[in-house]
């Protein structure tokens, strides 16, 4: 992993795996998905659940904390950063970092014999 400013951000490709980054701070998994003139967009690998609106966002996590209701996550939606400051910074993850959270993952769900 490592630690970049907004213009290296942006200058890297499609498909980059990043993290917000505030000193000692890392924040979310994203997946950058295109860089615009003025922001970009994302994928959040987290916080990601299949809504179509704000308000069903809110009734699918109320229904899954008070009724234990299961909910989907999307994989496939991208959302946009246009609120970021200039002196942001960006936690980049590197080849081996994805590949060694992949296996880490496949583990996991080979553990849990989900």
């Amino acid at each position: 992993m490592k630690i970049v400013n907004l213009e290296v951000f942006r200058s890297l490709p499609d498909g980059t795996v990043f993290s917000k980054y505030n000193p000692c701070i890392i924040d979310g998994l994203r997946i950058k998905v295109e860089t615009w003139e003025c922001d970009f967009l994302y994928q959040d690998l987290v916080a990601n659940i299949d809504a179509d609106s704000t308000e069903d966002f809110m009734e699918k996590l109320f229904l899954t904390e008070e009724k234990g209701a299961a909910m989907r996550l999307d994989f496939d939606c991208s959302e946009r950063d246009g609120l970021y400051e200039t002196d942001q910074l960006f936690a980049i993850y590197e080849k081996e970092d994805v590949e060694g959270l992949i296996a880490r993952l496949q583990q996991a769900l080979a553990d849990s014999k989900l």
